[in-house]
């Protein structure tokens, strides 16, 4: 369907048009802006605020046509795609993004999105044995963080905020999370954790130098759809 809005700049009209397709959905957008607006309020909302708002209604119709099975396609909604769109700097999409998930906050696996973004990265490995992994979702970035933090890791900083650099042991560490947020067997995921303590008691992945018997057989214990270990396996991680 043709909107009657003319844009300046045909590429942007055409990206509103596949996001705003119809009417009622229009209406619906329209419906979140008059909130700001007819509730008492005429004019008491700062730019900032409205912004902020007009860059959620975008995401939100971003996010709806371009997920699969709860995982976004990052590489739809890019900070590079998006600065095109709105004629602002990539960091400024960065930051309207973590600030759009505080106030408008979006429920979503975390670790699923990290899990489907590393199952589809190249692995770079660092002269130390750690791994860089790009992450293109700032909310994501900030999740894995806060999670490697509470379980003690030290979160290494780079120039690129898009960078994560961590320790092999915790590509596993995530598996297991992984396997926790969609096992249902209990006795599984109780045989995992002491197959792992046994695994970091015998070196097993400070030493990575050949695979060995209680590799293997950690690896098995996993489910078949666990992206995290195909990652691992796929690049002779142990």
């Amino acid at each position: 369907m043709h909107s009657d809005v003319k844009f300046r700049h045909s590429d942007c009209q055409k990206k509103y048009e596949e996001l705003f397709y119809d009417e009622s959905l229009k209406a619906k957008c329209f419906d979140q802006i008059a909130t700001l607006f007819f509730d008492r309020n005429f004019g008491s909302s700062s730019k900032a605020e409205i912004d902020l708002l007009m860059f959620h209604i975008l995401m939100e119709q971003l996010i709806e046509q371009n997920q699969k099975e709860g995982v976004l396609d990052y590489s739809k909604c890019s900070d590079y795609s998006m600065s095109k769109i709105l004629g602002i700097s990539e960091s400024k999409i960065r930051n309207l993004k973590v600030k759009k998930n505080l106030v408008y906050p979006e429920k979503y696996n975390w670790i699923d999105s990290f899990a489907s973004i590393v199952s589809d990265s190249k692995l770079t490995r660092t002269h130390d044995n750690k791994v860089l992994i790009t992450i293109p979702d700032p909310n994501v970035m900030i999740e894995v963080k806060n999670f490697l933090e509470e379980n003690g890791d030290i979160v290494e900083k780079h120039l690129n905020s898009k960078i994560l650099e961590i320790e092999i042991d915790y590509l596993f560490i995530f598996a297991l999370k992984f396997e926790e947020e969609h096992a249902a067997d209990e006795e599984l995921i109780k045989r995992l954790r002491n197959e792992y303590a046994k695994f970091v008691a015998d070196d097993a992945i400070s030493d990575l130098r050949e695979a060995s018997e209680s590799v293997n057989k950690f690896y098995s214990l996993f489910s078949a759809g666990n992206k995290l270990v195909t990652f691992i396996k796929k690049n002779k991680i142990r």
